[in-house]
């Protein structure tokens, strides 16, 4: 019940922002989590068959492996992506090798409809397990890294593995040949050894897991590493762009302040002082006028430029 709560929870946050595949996974994740209570009921209360509780457990637990699935989904980071598809080839043969057990374990109890003895959809079923197992541990294979490949072996290459997977090949094989559970102590030992084998898969999942983490936080780290830099980028942009549009600002607001106070200056000063000296001087020639003090050779020169003309014609006139 912890686990569920805490995995609705998480699901529950998988919003608008997120892929829409993912959304719709996590949707039907909650939908399954949802339906445990009374799977749980009808199991625990009913007299349904065992293989019928072990198929409907399957599927809401493969209702959340695809989630799982989603987990890379938006990155674009191929390490990342194929990290999260190991550990949905690993977390796939976890999920059959504990349907193995749950059908070795069915066989044994003697509550439980059609117990001490495999009826054929059990052995299909347990048959169906172990080849997709098998054929998830062989993609694997070729997809893990060696790193990968090493963790999958530190937990599963060891002898008691080994016959753990000889104890479970060998209570199939029995209930092949129409063997019954309480007169092989085989069977026990393959319920044993498949627990076994669904813990250390549980381990390797978690170590996968640990590293997916690691590799999404890294990502997460360069993400805002490079929107920093990014936002940097921008921010230094802009004052750049100020300063240049202040600095042309000026080049442009001083020629003119200049050209006013000389157009000022000659209109009420200097044209009128000139005529008047002109005036008691009996005639003589005009004097050269004194150019506005604008030198740039923009517009604002040229008309700083005519201006002075204007004067001088002014004082020659």
């Amino acid at each position: 019940n912890q686990l569920a709560a805490r995995v609705r929870s998480g699901a529950a946050g998988i919003g608008p922002s997120y892929p829409a595949v993912a959304q719709q996974e996590a949707k039907g994740a909650i939908t399954a989590i949802d339906g445990l209570p009374a799977l749980r009921s009808v199991a625990t209360s009913t007299q349904i068959p065992s293989l019928v509780v072990i198929q409907e457990y399957a599927t809401t637990i493969n209702q959340l492996l695809a989630l799982e699935d989603e987990i890379a989904t938006g990155s674009h980071d191929a390490a990342l992506a194929d990290t999260a598809r190991v550990v949905g080839l690993i977390s796939a043969s976890k999920e059959e090798a504990s349907q193995e057990q749950a059908i070795l374990t069915s066989a044994l109890t003697p509550d439980l409809v059609g117990a001490n003895q495999f009826q054929p959809g059990q052995l299909t079923a347990i048959n169906a397990a172990q080849a997709e197992q098998q054929a998830d541990l062989a993609q694997f294979s070729l997809t893990a890294t060696s790193s990968q490949r090493h963790l999958y072996d530190s937990d599963l290459s060891s002898a008691q593995a080994d016959q753990a997977q000889a104890q479970v090949q060998q209570a199939i094989t029995l209930a092949l040949d129409g063997g019954s559970a309480t007169e092989n102590p085989a069977f026990t030992d393959a319920a044993s050894g498949s627990a076994y084998l669904v813990a250390s898969l549980h381990a390797v999942e978690q170590g996968l897991m640990a590293s997916v983490i690691g590799q999404s936080a890294s990502l997460r780290g360069q993400a805002i590493t490079a929107a920093l830099i990014g936002g940097f980028a921008v921010i230094l942009v802009l004052a750049l762009v100020l300063l240049f549009t202040l600095a042309l600002g000026r080049s442009m607001t001083r020629p003119l302040q200049h050209l006013r106070t000389g157009a000022l200056e000659v209109a009420e000063v200097r044209l009128p002082e000139t005529v008047r000296l002109m005036s008691g001087d009996g005639g003589q020639a005009p004097p050269e006028v004194a150019p506005i003090d604008v030198d740039s050779t923009d517009e604002i020169g040229e008309v700083a430029r005519a201006f002075d003309q204007v004067h001088q014609e002014a004082v020659r006139l």
